[in-house]
């Protein structure tokens, strides 16, 4: 539950790739939000999305998409890869969170996808 005026800041779930945490085995999180019909009170989930350079669109963080959470419906993307937040709600909102983990046991690696739009959102130091 994200209770009303709270909010969750930019982050990645899985923040070992950018060595930002410890080992974690999180590779995709998917969130079913459950409010009711026609509940409209913030909360909306921002998904940072890769903008090329010659993009217009974007700078070097990506663009930020906003996906309402509306209820019934599920949200899934790369914990390690995509950076998010969720906006400031007026009300409770209610949501089911569940990662999928691998059983790869390897260290966690700096140069898989998405590690520019990462950097750009946590510069190092």
């Amino acid at each position: 539950v994200q209770m009303a005026s709270g909010r969750y800041p930019r982050h990645v779930d899985n923040a070992c790739v950018d060595g930002g945490g410890p080992r974690d085995k999180r590779w995709i999180t998917c969130i079913y939000y459950l409010q009711e019909p026609g509940w409209d009170a913030g909360g909306a989930l921002r998904i940072y999305v890769d903008c090329d350079d010659d993009d217009a669109r974007g700078d070097a963080q990506g663009e930020g998409v906003d996906v309402a959470p509306t209820g019934d419906r599920l949200v899934c993307f790369f914990a390690d890869r995509v950076v998010h937040e969720v906006l400031p709600a007026a009300a409770d909102r209610w949501a089911l969170t569940l990662w999928f983990v691998g059983n790869d046991d390897a260290e966690c690696a700096a140069d898989r996808a998405g590690a520019g739009l990462r950097a750009a959102h946590f510069p190092p130091g």
